[in-house]
């Protein structure tokens, strides 16, 4: 999920009479935020609809029935804007209080889990705001998807019917014949392989996000992948970093784009070429992993096992980065450190001249 909306940075409004308070919201969040603060409860009511917030922070330190006002003019206007209660010392939480908040929480600890209550309130809102054009991207989605199929489908069955229009003048010819088993055989399971994968990738729902050791979901990938590599003759080298924090991504969906990332590079590399591997940490909250190999491709628009990749990383608020220069292409991925408040843009993507 991503900090930014529609290209700008999420906007939070903090309501407290305290300075001090509203001051120290501002600490904890200025960074990753527009914070707004505003002392007085009417003149928040006019905050809320000039700037377009996307989330209230109330700092309460009576009784909720003292705010009833507020809250009520506020659910009047703005029925789904996500709140967030601050609860000063020795305000309770009343079971009865029948005005819809998002969520709440203690004012003692707002450097500890504030952060924590801000993303997953964004998060949500944006999963509702998201599930509004869902069937809208669906239809662009798969049309696109089936699209780039085609294209995909398209160089194998080339190989294969060239191989078998041949069949019967050669095949009394061993080598041939070896060759023939060997690329038709790979074009197979590599056709084979992206519809498995288009058949996963349209059965993911939710993400649900737990911490992920990058190297070892890498390491299980490989050891799938090492008859394939070595049958290629690629020469895979790798340089995994130590000690690197766990990443959060949907376990199974890390799983799937290591995959893809994979047999996306493989369909390039030739026999005797290279690929080499590598992670460590990246940007701020961020830990990365690098993919290069010797081959510059020219850019005709995102394969489909890239295409799936770019999805996925998007769900799980990652980042794909593609270039290609000086014959060769490097691929990097970015995820989310755990305990972090990095999120990539939720629809960002930079490609500059590869796949």
């Amino acid at each position: 999920m991503s900090l930014r909306k529609r290209g700008r940075m999420r906007k939070v409004l903090v309501i407290d009479e305290s300075a001090s308070v509203r001051t120290s919201v501002w600490m904890v969040l200025r960074e990753e935020y527009v914070v707004l603060t505003v002392g007085d409860w009417q003149e928040a009511l006019v905050w809320v609809e000039r700037e377009g917030v996307d989330l209230v922070l109330a700092g309460v330190d009576c009784s909720l029935g003292y705010y009833g006002w507020f809250f009520r003019s506020l659910r009047g206007r703005w029925p789904t804007l996500p709140v967030l209660l601050l609860l000063g010392e020795g305000v309770e939480w009343q079971e009865g209080f029948d005005l819809v908040v998002s969520d709440r929480m203690e004012k003692k600890f707002l450097g500890e889990m504030l952060p924590g209550k801000v993303v997953g309130l964004l998060f949500r809102e944006g999963e509702e705001e998201e599930g509004k054009v869902k069937e809208e991207e669906r239809v662009a989605l798969g049309d696109e998807a089936l699209a780039m199929l085609a294209h995909e489908i398209k160089n194998p069955l080339v190989a294969i019917s060239t191989f078998a229009y041949l069949l019967p003048e050669k095949y009394g010819d061993e080598e041939f014949r070896g060759e023939f088993y060997r690329v038709v055989g790979m074009e197979v399971r590599r056709v084979k392989g992206l519809l498995e994968s288009l058949l996963e990738f349209t059965r993911f729902s939710k993400v649900r996000l737990v911490e992920n050791d990058l190297n070892e979901s890498l390491r299980k990938v490989l050891r799938e992948w090492e008859g394939e590599i070595e049958e290629r003759g690629v020469r895979l080298e790798k340089e995994l970093g130590d000690g690197l924090p766990p990443v959060l991504f949907d376990g199974e969906q890390l799983i799937f784009v290591l995959r893809r990332i994979l047999a996306s590079v493989l369909a390039k590399v030739g026999s005797g070429g290279y690929l080499r591997l590598g992670t460590g940490l990246g940007v701020v909250g961020s830990v990365e992993m690098q993919v290069e190999f010797g081959v510059e491709v020219g850019l005709e628009g995102m394969n489909l096992g890239l295409f799936m990749v770019r999805r996925v990383l998007q769900r799980n608020g990652g980042e794909i980065e593609v270039r290609s220069v000086g014959g060769r292409t490097m691929i990097h991925l970015r995820f989310r450190q755990s305990g972090s408040l990095f999120f990539s843009d939720l629809f960002h993507v930079k490609h500059t001249g590869a796949f």
